[in-house]
């Protein structure tokens, strides 16, 4: 058994050792891929023969050895939420509209499926230990999801939550407790969700199903609670972001920028009639407005207004951080800014920011390639 720590950046799972990283691949997936390139093969090929009198001088481009070519299919893979627990790796898998909970023994054992479903939407899971069980967060189809709770073998048993709310990042307090995020949900006309409230922490017991609030910060958002060692509790926090800003200053904002952008339409349009029925294209005058496209950084479904440092390391908001919270009460305390997500395994809070994943005294335990985003953590023993 050696100290490790497991991290996902871009939906790809590595695993630290020894001050080194190396990205883990489901043997599940490798054999997926293996037998997709196994029928995206070609055996042989028979070039077309010449074009008869009264025939299309071009072959069918879907006609392959005088049959039909196959529809390519792809496979699409990303990693959810990964833990170390007793001395292996859990982790949760989507691959296409498919999602699997796996378990990988280091020493040996190899890889081990223990479900793998289509209508089963699970966005994050705890483990605890004795005895064995899970808890899991899965999605409704309605926007709004709720707590279960399973056997060591992944079987649902029960529905500890419910209600028109997100309830997400579940922990096991102790064997009879988890503790998770939720923010309740508002509807127009009951159909779609029109807007939410801010997370909080909340409480459920596992035999009476009653739940608490534990926390809750007005015009802030609590996320991956996790209890410490000297038993105060922490999370992320980050600014609460309606889903739908529809106020005054939204309202003003686009009717200033109307007139821009009938504008622009405008000049589209007749930059388009030119090139169909004239022979030279229309040039704007002036500096080029395009802008390079770039992907937005997003965290826990919400987009993130990230920067880059001269060396061109990801940095976020120091709005995003972590705090503790006393058991006595009282202000909590900052552990960190600008983070990206954190893990309480063990009691001890490990964090990241941007691609630094440190301890919350602030010593640096390893430096991910600067490209990579954390967004989940777990530390542990590994077989």
């Amino acid at each position: 058994m050696a100290a490790a720590f497991t991290y996902i950046s871009d939906g790809r799972l590595h695993v630290v050792r020894d001050g080194r990283a190396s990205e883990h691949e489901s043997p599940f997936i490798r054999d997926k891929i293996a037998e997709l390139e196994r029928e995206r093969s070609f055996k042989g090929y028979t070039a077309p023969r010449p074009a008869r009198d009264g025939e299309d001088a071009h072959p069918n481009p879907f006609q392959v050895w005088g049959g039909q070519a196959r529809v390519r299919r792809d496979l699409r893979h990303r990693f959810l939420q990964a833990r170390i627990a007793g001395g292996r790796l859990l982790y949760l898998l989507r691959f296409n509209d498919c999602v699997g909970m796996f378990r990988f023994d280091p020493g040996g054992e190899g890889e081990d499926r223990l479900f793998h479903k289509n209508d089963l939407d699970v966005r994050g899971f705890d483990w605890w230990p004795d005895p064995q069980r899970f808890v899991f967060e899965i999605a409704n189809p309605d926007g709004s999801s709720d707590l279960y709770l399973a056997d060591g073998e992944g079987r649902l048993q029960e529905q500890l939550t419910g209600g028109d709310s997100v309830d997400c990042h579940p922990r096991f307090l102790d064997a009879g407790t988890v503790v998770f995020a939720s923010a309740g949900l508002a509807r127009q006309d009951g159909a779609g969700v029109a807007e939410r409230t801010p997370f909080r922490l909340m409480s459920c017991t596992i035999a009476g199903k009653a739940v608490d609030e534990l926390q809750a910060v007005p015009g802030q958002d609590l996320l991956l609670p996790g209890r410490l060692a000297d038993g105060r509790l922490a999370a992320l926090q980050r600014p609460y972001r309606p889903l739908h800003d529809g106020g005054p200053l939204a309202f003003l904002k686009a009717l200033v920028l109307l007139p821009l952008h009938l504008l622009a339409a405008l000049l589209g349009f007749l930059q388009g009639f030119i090139r169909l029925f004239g022979r030279r294209d229309f040039t704007l005058v002036g500096p080029n407005l395009e802008q390079r496209q770039q992907r937005p950084l997003a965290l826990f479904s919400q987009a993130v207004k990230a920067s880059r440092d001269r060396s061109g390391e990801i940095q976020l908001p120091r709005e995003y951080r972590v705090v503790a919270f006393p058991a006595a009460g009282g202000a909590p305390t900052v552990l960190g800014e600008g983070v990206s997500c954190l893990s309480c395994d063990g009691g001890t809070p490990i964090l990241a920011a941007g691609s630094s994943i440190r301890a919350a005294g602030g010593e640096v335990l390893f430096k991910a390639p600067r490209e990579h985003l954390v967004e989940q953590l777990s530390a542990g023993t590994l077989r």
